[in-house]
């Protein structure tokens, strides 16, 4: 219902024409979009994470649609250049950035992105790399896609929920998801791995299937398109942090990334990146680690007259239900923000 009830209000900005009215006002200087996974693996029904996922032939429509709109697809680097006045330009800009490090950026996205010269940046949290981290709301996707119900332990209480209809299964992950991102990011990793256990899942094993390894991230740097990114180690929510724990997070990611790659990474994503994980002193960690920029998943176009934070910078999803060069069109205008 409710991304029905978002396309409704995106097709009538778009069929009446009122976004190309508003662009002069809320379109700024530039969108920088997020993505995750670009991949042809059709989602099964039972989806809740397809959000996160777009196939490569509405990524490579959306890059023709840009150059043919004479819109600049450029770095994050030239993008801080640009918002602090260091590269002057009139042209309305666009930067791609991907969360995560997923084995389909390489070999999926990367080839689309060649055919259109068009440069991208990419986060990435190293223990992922390592092939021993948890993607804990797929790995929650996957444990209940194949079970009829699902048991676990809340506040030493043993809870039980039925999954077997896909609407059950919807149910129980909406109820399960906001239950696991409630907690403590030490107990939240406890917690998953205590579920895969005991329905035989092993989530390494699925990080290593859906992540790259180093030598494929490395191949990845040397292409002359990418940037990497950092983006902690364990991909924790950084306000469930302590002081110290946060600093050693963000630190040691962009420590790994430089012994690995050669290269410091100079940009930084939020894990989750969502307002209640990131704030004013997650901000000031950032500037003082180093970082050219910091950006986030709040929803906004690039404003630079705003007074815009460069340590909070807003990106744009581009969400697995809405894979139309229409709605695009739509959210470049910044109405809908």
């Amino acid at each position: 219902m409710r991304y029905f009830s978002i396309k409704a209000c995106l097709a009538f900005l778009g069929l009446t024409g009122l976004h190309y009215l508003y662009r002069p006002i809320g379109q700024g200087q530039g969108i920088i979009f997020t993505l995750h996974r670009v991949t042809n693996k059709k989602p099964n029904k039972f989806s809740p994470n397809s959000i996160l996922q777009i196939q490569p032939d509405f990524l490579d429509r959306l890059l023709y649609f840009l150059r043919r709109k004479n819109i600049d697809i450029i770095s994050m680097d030239e993008a801080i250049a640009r918002i602090q006045g260091g590269k002057k330009s009139d042209n309305f800009f666009v930067v791609f950035t991907l969360d995560d490090g997923y084995k389909d950026n390489l070999l999926e996205a990367l080839p689309i992105f060649e055919k259109h010269n068009a440069p991208f940046t990419i986060y990435i949290p190293t223990i992922y790399i390592d092939g021993l981290g948890e993607l804990w709301w797929q790995n929650l996707e996957d444990i209940i896609s194949k079970i009829d119900a699902v048991g676990y332990v809340d506040n030493n209480i043993s809870r039980y929920i039925k999954c077997r209809s896909l609407s059950e299964k919807r149910a129980a992950f909406d109820k399960m998801y906001k239950w696991l991102n409630s907690l403590d990011q030490i107990e939240q990793r406890i917690q998953i791995n205590d579920l895969a256990a005991r329905y035989s899942y092993d989530c390494q094993e699925n990080c290593r299937e859906l992540i790259m390894d180093w030598n494929q991230l490395k191949l990845l740097a040397s292409n002359p398109l990418v940037t990497i990114g950092a983006h902690t180690v364990h991909h924790y929510n950084l306000a469930k942090l302590s002081s110290e724990k946060l600093e050693q997070e963000m630190a040691l990611g962009a420590d790994i990334l430089e012994k690995s790659l050669g290269v410091r990474p100079k940009h930084f994503s939020y894990p989750y990146g969502w307002k209640t994980a990131f704030g004013a002193r997650e901000f000031r960690m950032t500037e003082k680690l180093g970082f050219a920029s910091g950006v986030t998943t709040s929803f906004g176009t690039i404003k630079i007259k705003d007074n815009l934070n460069i340590y909070g910078l807003p990106r744009i999803s581009l969400n697995g239900k809405f894979q139309s060069v229409f709605w695009t069109n739509v959210l470049l205008s910044g109405k809908p923000f």
